[in-house]
């Protein structure tokens, strides 16, 4: 999927059991409008971004999501429910809009895979793993949630929500911002595992939910004063 314009809805539906990729940034980014549902097939961007912007969503059992370089797989303005097992490695996973869920009994671990969380929803009653990335909007939501296992720096320029499970295996690094932050709803848990850390950077005060910590939490920065938990 090459192009740089946009396939248009219309009530279609993109079936995908093969391989549905983006090899070329020539025309800029690509955005299909089509309600994606994918049965065990194969989702990779190599360059530029593509866009899954179907309003309608779909539910999607299974598959493998890939990249390389700086390839973008970017849900926006779509509602993606995806159920099974899904596995996959490099590049970049994006929600900027709408939201990508992940059904209960249901795991997508992107080992080596980078989250870009600017807008719309993320989790759900299944899990979702991703090798660190950028948290500047948005919200994490549900019982089984988001799995952090490298670096992620969480630096909005406002507020971002906490509504469910935030699992920390690696590094969290909220960043020093003098307004807004992290805000956990009631309800909320963040873990921060054996071996992981969290540094708490933020001058602004995070509230309601539960922090659980048998790792490192940590403040490294005084760049806007003093953090409160």
């Amino acid at each position: 999927y090459q192009s740089g314009t946009t396939s248009s809805s219309g009530g279609a539906t993109f079936n995908n059991a093969g391989t549905l990729e983006k090899t070329s940034i020539t025309n800029g980014d690509s955005f299909l409008a089509l309600a994606l549902n994918n049965t065990g097939g194969t989702l990779s961007v190599s360059a530029g971004t593509l866009n899954l912007s179907g309003g309608e969503g779909g539910t999607s059992t299974g598959g493998t999501i890939t990249g390389s370089g700086s390839g973008l797989l970017n849900f926006n303005g779509t509602s993606q429910i995806l159920s099974g097992n899904w596995t996959g490695s490099g590049g970049t996973i994006g929600v900027s809009s709408g939201s990508l869920l992940v059904a209960s009994g249901s795991a997508v671990v992107l080992a080596n895979t980078k989250l870009k969380l600017n807008g719309g929803i993320i989790g759900g009653a299944g899990t979702i793993s991703v090798n660190g990335g950028t948290w500047t909007a948005g919200s994490v939501t549900g019982s089984g949630g988001l799995i952090n296992i490298g670096t992620l720096s969480i630096d909005p320029n406002s507020t971002v929500t906490l509504s469910g499970v935030l699992t920390n295996a690696g590094t969290v690094i909220e960043g020093a911002i003098v307004y807004g932050g992290l805000s956990p709803n009631t309800g909320a848990t963040i873990n921060n595992l054996a071996g992981a850390t969290w540094d708490y950077q933020s001058g602004t005060t995070s509230s309601g939910g539960t922090f659980n910590n048998t790792g490192t939490l940590e403040k490294t920065s005084n760049a806007n004063g003093d953090s409160n938990l």
